[in-house]
């Protein structure tokens, strides 16, 4: 590739992430210029920008989803295997697919996939201790009183801190892991 190549696709690549919000814009921007100079397809390919390319589901994806399945190689049809849109909101379809053998790993899991349903639903990144308590009472039944914050901080490097329990949002390191459980769930399943 000559220089002049390089540069105009790194100024592609600047113009394409300038709306990605400012935690994720240097991540996004080294994937997809890794991605361009590579030759590997981003995401949606297809795609004149790279950007994902809106598959028929039944609702608009927020920017910090796109930006988010975007900079982990994501896909809407692997965010259509984990969740339904009924009456114009998102509702997750994934509690089959956690594995609740192991209680800690359930925990975590359904933390950040119930923050991706939030983000979907236009409410940001962010779950409540709340929800995440009954959700574990009610669908699963693994609910452990005296277990559930421990398990939390055992975990704390994938979320954001836990000052505010009714608004906990996954860190950087959280996102990657709610990529990896994605990719497993949506592998796993064929």
């Amino acid at each position: 590739m000559e220089p002049e190549d390089i540069k105009k696709t790194v100024d592609e690549v600047i113009e394409l992430v300038k709306d990605v919000p400012d935690p994720y814009r240097l991540t996004a921007f080294q994937v997809i210029l890794q991605q361009r100079l590579s030759g590997v397809q981003p995401v949606g390919s297809g795609t004149a920008t790279g950007e994902i390319e809106q598959e028929s589901w039944d609702i608009k994806l927020p920017k910090e989803v796109k930006a988010f399945l975007n900079e982990h190689g994501l896909t809407i049809g692997q965010l259509k295997k984990l969740f339904v849109v009924h009456d114009g909101e998102v509702e997750g379809s994934y509690d089959s697919k956690i594995d609740t053998s192991n209680h800690a790993k359930a925990q975590i899991e359904l933390s950040l996939l119930t923050a991706l349903e939030h983000a979907l639903n236009n409410r940001g990144f962010t779950f409540s201790f709340e929800e995440i308590h009954q959700r574990e009472d009610d669908d699963f039944g693994i609910y452990d009183h005296r277990r559930f914050k421990e398990r939390f901080l055992s975990h704390e490097k994938l979320f954001n801190g836990f000052d505010d329990e009714s608004n906990v949002t996954p860190s950087i390191e959280g996102k990657v892991e709610l990529a990896k459980v994605i990719e497993r769930i949506t592998h796993e399943e064929g």
